[in-house]
Formats: C-alpha cells, sequence, structure tokens
C-alpha cells in the first residue's frame, strides 16, 4: 500500500481528545519557505525506508533498538507490560510464523487526495508548533496529478536538532471499513513481531503507533498511523536524518512521543 514512501518511528506519551487550535500558519508562508530549498533524494537511510514502503524487505529493514526523541531513553523493542501512553492499549498481532511485516494495501479505497495548500499548512504549522523550531522547512512537497500516476502525495519537513536536521513526513492514503478495522489489518505492516499500540478519540479516529525501528541505530525513525473516519489515513513518519543530509545521523529521534502524537493529531482534527 505505501509504495515509494518513507517510513519511520518515535515512542508515545500522552494525547487529549479535544480539538487542536488552529495553525497560524498560511498557505503561501509554507509554499514560500518550500520554494527556498531545493529538492534533493535522499540516499542511504531514506533509501533503506523507501525499500519498507515499496514492501521490499519490510520485516529485514526495520530493526529495533535506536533511542527515544530525549536521546536518553532506550526505545523498547517488544511490547512491555504496560502501555507506553496513558489511554492507550497494545494491539493484538495476528500469528504469523515469521517476524517479517505484513503487508496490507486498500485497492478499493476511493477518496481522493486532500487540498494541497490546506494540508501543507496544517502539516507545517503543526510541526512548528510542537517543537518550537523557527527553522521548520518544507523541503519536499510532492503532490502529483493526476494522483494514480507515478508516485503518490508526500510531505517533508526538516529542522534542526542541534547538531544536524531530523525530518517529519506526511503521506495522505485513503482505507476501507471501519478505523478499527483498517488498523488490525496494519498492525503487522512494519514488524510483526513488535505490537504497536493503539488510542480512539472521541470521534472514532484511531492513532496507531509503531514502535521505533531502524536497521541503523544512527537513524532512528517511527511511523504514527491515523485512521480519520472518512476514510481517510495520514501517516506520519519522523526520523534522526534530513533530507539532503550525508551524516552518520543524530542517533535520536527528533520528536519526543507527545510531539509525534500531537501532529497526528493536528491531522485528525484537520478532518480532510
Amino acid at each position: 500500500m505505501f509504495e515509494d514512501d518513507n517510513e519511520t518511528r518515535t515512542a508515545l506519551r500522552t494525547i487529549t481528545d479535544v480539538p487542536a487550535p488552529p495553525i497560524a500558519t498560511t498557505a503561501d508562508q509554507v509554499i514560500r519557505r518550500g520554494r527556498r530549498r531545493t529538492l534533493v533524494h535522499r540516499t542511504g537511510a531514506v533509501a533503506a525506508v523507501v525499500a519498507v514502503v515499496a514492501g521490499i524487505g519490510v520485516g529485514a529493514t526495520l530493526l529495533a533498538g535506536p533511542t527515544t526523541g530525549d536521546g536518553n531513553t532506550p526505545a523498547t523493542s517488544q511490547a512491555a507490560d504496560d502501555p507506553p501512553l496513558p489511554g492507550w492499549t497494545w494491539v493484538d498481532l495476528p500469528e504469523s510464523d515469521s517476524c517479517q511485516g505484513q503487508e496490507h494495501r486498500y485497492p478499493d479505497a476511493e477518496l481522493g487526495p486532500p487540498p494541497r495548500a490546506l494540508v501543507t499548512a496544517t502539516f507545517v504549522g503543526a510541526v512548528e508548533d510542537v517543537t518550537g523550531k523557527d527553522d521548520v522547512e518544507l523541503v519536499e512537497d510532492h503532490w502529483p496529478e493526476p494522483r494514480d500516476v507515478g508516485p503518490q502525495a508526500y510531505l517533508e519537513v526538516n529542522f534542526s536538532m542541534g547538531d544536524g536536521p531530523g525530518m517529519v513526513r506526511l503521506r495522505p492514503w485513503a482505507y476501507t471499513g471501519t478505523p478499527t478495522e483498517a488498523a488490525d489489518l496494519d498492525a503487522a505492516r512494519y514488524n510483526a513481531c513488535v505490537p504497536p499500540s493503539r488510542h480512539v478519540l472521541a470521534d472514532g479516529t484511531v492513532l496507531q503507533l509503531y514502535q521505533p525501528q531502524g536497521a541503523d541505530s544512527a537513524q532512528p525513525s517511527q511511523i504514527l498511523h491515523v485512521y480519520l473516519p472518512n476514510g481517510r489515513l495520514y501517516v506520519v513518519i519522523t526520523g534522526g536524518f534530513g533530507h539532503n543530509d550525508h551524516s552518520p545521523g543524530r542517533g535520536r529521534l527528533p520528536l519526543d512521543d507527545t510531539q509525534l502524537v500531537e501532529v497526528g493529531t493536528r491531522m485528525a482534527a484537520f478532518g480532510q
């Protein structure tokens, strides 16, 4: 389902079911910011993540082990007795003979792409708000028309982590069935032996967090799925490396648990 995408990782903390505050960033500001930087395809670790998105070597590529966003707490590779955040629960994984990720696709999903300018403003504004950074830059803005031709839509922002850039990427998609049914089908999407955690918002939106994964501990990544009741699926990805970054990586995630969840919650409140 996720061809031509980068998929990543963090661990979460707490989330509320209240609507997110309005985003101050305008679409014009976002677009002007994005034009300041030339889009260059990242190699190395990003290529490995793209392979995961394309369904190539999923289980082998995503291995647990790096640190979380604060750079101090080791990331867990298996479910603990308690879920990572209050109000969240562990997801039961389907039985499998191996730990290779199980890919699921939604060929019948017909929901078109959300409005580009509004999605961009909401996403960039959310990252700016949760990080407090004033250097959040839109480095990739890929929105092909028509949607069913070529690579699918995604946005990526980078910002400084002090010792180099980190990234957050947004991928809009669509699914069929109910949010819970879709989340269940995707439970083993990245690593069948590492269960994700889940939280359901008051309107029925399902947030599903996959535990930190990655073959290289210097370039950690984490993925959050957001299933809206209208059939929209947002994939939020964060990684300890930059778009045009040829360094070994940060060795930690740019967003902590609460920040990643908040970005996903803002996209859920956007509602399109």
